[in-house]
């Protein structure tokens, strides 16, 4: 009878100790899904930063400078890798602008897209389009 009840006591404390991971490995997989909900945020929020820090350089009649200013921006980002994608500035089709291509007094049409949004699903703009005025 003394073996039986000790069998007893190890069967329950088995059965308490598979109930306490398992609760444990349910609080954890709750968990993740709500830290995964926590990062779609920050990136959501890190794309919409970047891009509106962009978008300040658009417009119909940005100086010379500016484009200056934006092309030695976008060089950084792309140099830093802090973009998923490497950005570039093109005129007349598909030819890269640099800033030596830009005359500082003159005014320029700047436009920003993300090319392919439907297969590049990070948000970011990928192409800046300048069109002398």
């Amino acid at each position: 009878m003394d073996n039986a009840s000790k069998a007893l006591i190890m069967a329950g404390a088995i059965l308490i100790a598979i109930a306490i991971v398992g609760v444990g490995v349910f609080i954890f997989s709750s968990t993740s899904s709500i830290t995964d909900t926590g990062d779609d945020q920050l990136n959501a929020s890190a794309v919409q930063l970047t891009n509106s820090q962009l978008r300040k350089y658009a417009g119909t009649r940005v100086r010379g400078t500016t484009v200056i200013e934006m092309i030695e921006y976008i060089n950084t980002l792309n140099t830093s890798k802090v973009l998923p994608v490497d950005m570039s500035c093109t005129s007349s089709g598909d030819k890269v602008v640099t800033t030596a291509d830009i005359t500082e007094n003159a005014y320029y049409t700047v436009q920003f897209s993300d090319t392919k949004p439907e297969t590049n699903l990070d948000g970011y703009y990928d192409k800046c389009i300048i069109t002398a005025n």
